[in-house]
């Protein structure tokens, strides 16, 4: 037994909603016994975006504000690799908004 331990990984918080008119979005985690972590955003229309990122005291996050992401349904998947490239198992999570509607009965 050589002591190592292969990397883990946690999804602490993914949410993509709307507050007004504004789409808001975060995703962060944390990870053990890695350096970086590869995540894969999943949503609307074939939307698919792979971020590589780095991890830092333990923890790691995506800036996802500068994507234009529609209403709709979101999964993420992030896998943590250590400096050899061992590999954690995959950590996912859901999330999706929809706009919401105005009924006018009578003009």
């Amino acid at each position: 037994d050589s002591g190592y331990t292969l990397p883990t990984v946690a999804i602490d918080t993914f949410e993509v909603g709307s507050e007004g008119n504004e789409v808001s979005s975060e995703l962060n985690g944390t990870a053990t016994n890695a350096s970086h972590v590869s995540v894969t955003l999943t949503g609307p229309n074939g939307l698919e975006q792979t971020f590589d990122v780095e991890v830092v005291n333990g923890s790691w996050s995506v800036d996802l504000s500068e994507l234009e992401l529609p209403e709709g349904s979101y999964s993420v998947e992030v896998v943590a690799r250590d400096a050899q490239n061992n590999t954690s198992s995959p950590a996912t999570a859901d999330s999706g908004y929809t706009l919401p509607t105005v009924a006018i009965d009578t003009f």
